[in-house]
C-alpha cells in the first residue's frame, strides 16, 4: 500500500471513529436512549470500567450497567468536550479514543455536575460501522455505593437536609405569621380579642343563627364610675383595674363564648347558642361577681351595668349591637349596677 493511500485510509477511519464517539455521546449522554446506546456496543464487548463494582466483562453485564444508570439519572446530561477527542487508528478496524469531559445533570431534583470526566474507549470495525469494544470512565467523585450509577445516597442525604431546613423555615414562618394574626386580633392591655375579632366572629355567629335558627345572645358590660378610678388613683391603676376585671369575667363565661374589649371600660360577650332568657341570668351572674370581688389597690367595691339583647333574624350586625348598646344605656340611666334586656 501506498503511503497516500495509507494516509487517506487513516483519514477516513479516523473521521468514521469520531462520528461514532459523537453519535454515542448524543444517544447515551443527551437523550438518555438506552435502546441507542447499547447498538453502539459491540455484541463481543470486552469490558466496562468505571466507580466502584462497576465493572462488566460481557454484553448482558454491560447492558444492565446502562440500563441501571439511566434508570437512576434518566434527566438529559449537558456534556462539554475540554478539547478535540484523541483518536488514534491502530488498524483497518481498530481504533482507540481519548477525550475529557464536563457533564451537569439533575438527579433527585438536585443539579449534579462532574469536572474533568475522562473517557477511554476501544473501537472496533463491525459491518462497516464502528461500535465501543472497551470503555473506561475516572469519574472525581466519592465512591458509589452498590448499585448506584451516581452518588445516590449523598444526594438523598443532602435531600433530606434541605426538606428538614424548608420545613423549619416554613414552621417558623408559619409561627411568625400565627403570632402577627394574634397581636392584630388581642387587645394589647388585657389580652382579650380586640375589636377585629370580635366583628369577625360575631358576623360568622350571625350568619350561623340565620342559616340554622340558632340562638345567639349578646352581653355588653360597662364598668360604673371608672372615670372616678382614673382621677383617684391615675391611669395606671385604672389599667390594672381593667386586667383584673378581664380576668374575673373570663373565669364566669362559657368556654363557646367570645370574651373581648369593646372600648375603653365596655366589654362584649358574644354567646353563641344561648337564649334570651339564659343571657339575662348569665347577665346577672357577671354584675353579682364584679359587686362581690375586690379589686387590689381600691378602697370601695365596683359595680357594673349591663345591656342584653338577642338576634332576630334579618337583623344586621350593626342593628344588633345597636340594640344591645341602647339597653346597657338604660341600665346607666336607671341607676348603675343593673341588667337590662334590650327592645
Amino acid at each position: 500500500m501506498s503511503p497516500i493511500t495509507s494516509t487517506n485510509t487513516t483519514a477516513t477511519a479516523t473521521e468514521a471513529i469520531e462520528q461514532a464517539f459523537q453519535c454515542y455521546l448524543n444517544v447515551y449522554f443527551t437523550q438518555r436512549d438506552l435502546t441507542g446506546t447499547l447498538a453502539r456496543l459491540s455484541p463481543t464487548i470486552t469490558g466496562f470500567g468505571t466507580g466502584r463494582d462497576e465493572t462488566a466483562m460481557t454484553f448482558a453485564a454491560v447492558s444492565q450497567l446502562y440500563r441501571r444508570d439511566i434508570e437512576q439519572a434518566p434527566n438529559p446530561i449537558t456534556y462539554r468536550l475540554r478539547r478535540p477527542p484523541h483518536i488514534q487508528v491502530v488498524s483497518p478496524d481498530l481504533g482507540l479514543v481519548s477525550a475529557e469531559l464536563d457533564l451537569h445533570t439533575m438527579v433527585l431534583d438536585q443539579a449534579v455536575s462532574f469536572q474533568h470526566l475522562r473517557l477511554s474507549l476501544v473501537f472496533v470495525q463491525r459491518d462497516n460501522d464502528w461500535l465501543i469494544e472497551h470503555m473506561h470512565l475516572s469519574l472525581p467523585t466519592q465512591a458509589h455505593g452498590e448499585d448506584e450509577a451516581y452518588p445516590l445516597k449523598e444526594l438523598e442525604a443532602r435531600n433530606q437536609v434541605l426538606e428538614r431546613l424548608v420545613n423549619k423555615k416554613t414552621q417558623e414562618l408559619q409561627q411568625a405569621l400565627t403570632e402577627i394574626a394574634r397581636i392584630a386580633t388581642t387587645d394589647t392591655l388585657t389580652g382579650l380579642s380586640n375589636r377585629l375579632k370580635i366583628d369577625a366572629y360575631l358576623d360568622t355567629a350571625i350568619q350561623r343563627a340565620q342559616d340554622a335558627a340558632y340562638p345567639l345572645s349578646l352581653i355588653l358590660l360597662d364598668l360604673d364610675h371608672f372615670k372616678r378610678i382614673n382621677d383617684t388613683y391615675g391611669h395606671l391603676q385604672g389599667d390594672r383595674v381593667l386586667v383584673e376585671l378581664s380576668g374575673l369575667l373570663s373565669a364566669t363565661i362559657r368556654a363557646t363564648d367570645l370574651l373581648g374589649r369593646w372600648g375603653g371600660e365596655e366589654f362584649l360577650v358574644i354567646c353563641p347558642g344561648m337564649t334570651l332568657e339564659a343571657a339575662v341570668e348569665r347577665a346577672e351572674q357577671l354584675r353579682a361577681a364584679v359587686r362581690a370581688h375586690v379589686f387590689p389597690g381600691l378602697e370601695q367595691p365596683q359595680t357594673a351595668s349591663l345591656g342584653v339583647a338577642s338576634y332576630r333574624v334579618g337583623e344586621s350586625r350593626e342593628a344588633l349591637l345597636t340594640r344591645v348598646d341602647a339597653a346597657l344605656y338604660r341600665a346607666k340611666l336607671d341607676g348603675r349596677d343593673r341588667v337590662v334586656q334590650a327592645l
